[in-house]
């Protein structure tokens, strides 16, 4: 999920709630909130949304509006972290941007620089330190105001720690999680250099062999995928998103669980 419009989020998140607040906006002077006024649910099914440190603003909306009304469950990892609002003001031949409100969930809970939380975390594919609202000069820092009234469905909890238990028991056998877990240790690896040569042979050395690490991860993969080997990695297919279907197929069988284990204990989102 990236970000979008704010009338989209609330109008989305209506899809899936009977009634009530979606998110507040707090300006200088007061408080506002945006309302789901539509009755009906377009969906009362066990619901999953995805997010990662890139899903920003109104998709966090959404997130932080189905978190908190025990709606869905959240899963990937922590989102972006913009939860302010921006105007374009006039100044001579130009305009100035001024931050001119904060958005906040339901719980009172802002969704400056924390973001939203998942309930089950996948691999984190994006640096936190690098990434996101937290890592921009100057940002708004967390704070929370008073929660509005709203009636959330039932704590997922229970179901929440079963299904967790669930997904971490099959990303030890997964070798597509193995494989993303290995990438990322090897980025970090690189990230955390603190010494670069001004030599360039030694800058090639080096270059060399982390590719050859690179190669040797990707053709593992690809080896316990039953596929033919790279030769080098300017082979890989630009198209072929590996990471995302890992991650979506991982979504698809906690999905499966949930839409089971809601079967069985009766869990209810008319």
């Amino acid at each position: 999920m990236g970000g979008g419009s704010l009338k989209e989020a609330n109008d989305l998140t209506g899809l899936f709630l009977k009634h009530g607040p979606t998110v507040q906006v707090k300006t200088k002077f007061r408080v506002s909130r945006l309302y789901d006024k539509d009755p009906k649910i377009v969906y009362t099914g066990p619901l999953m949304v995805l997010i990662n440190r890139m899903s920003a603003s109104a998709s966090e909306i959404f997130a932080g509006a189905i978190k908190d009304y025990h709606r869905g469950i959240i899963m990937g990892t922590r989102s972006f972290g913009k939860g302010t609002v921006q105007e374009l003001k006039p100044l001579g031949d130009g305009r100035l941007k001024m931050t001119s409100a904060k958005f906040y969930r339901v719980s009172g809970q802002s969704t400056q620089h924390k973001g939203v939380e998942p309930d089950i975390w996948f691999p984190q594919l994006y640096r936190t330190k690098d990434t996101g609202e937290s890592a921009l000069d100057g940002a708004l820092l967390w704070d929370h105001i008073d929660a509005t009234r709203y009636s959330a469905y039932m704590s997922l909890q229970p179901m929440i720690e079963p299904l967790d238990d669930a997904y971490k028991k099959r990303a030890e056998e997964s070798f597509g999680i193995k494989y993303l877990t290995q990438r990322i240790q090897l980025a970090e690896s690189l990230s955390e250099q603190k010494k670069l040569s001004l030599n360039l042979a030694e800058r090639i050395k080096t270059d060399a062999v982390f590719n050859q690490k690179e190669l040797a991860l990707e053709n593992n993969y690809r080896k316990q995928k039953g596929e033919k080997p790279l030769a080098t990695l300017d082979d890989i297919d630009p198209e072929k998103e590996e990471i995302k279907e890992i991650l979506t197929d991982q979504a698809k069988y906690i999905a499966a669980d949930f839409i089971t284990l809601s079967r069985k204990t009766g869990y209810n989102w008319q």
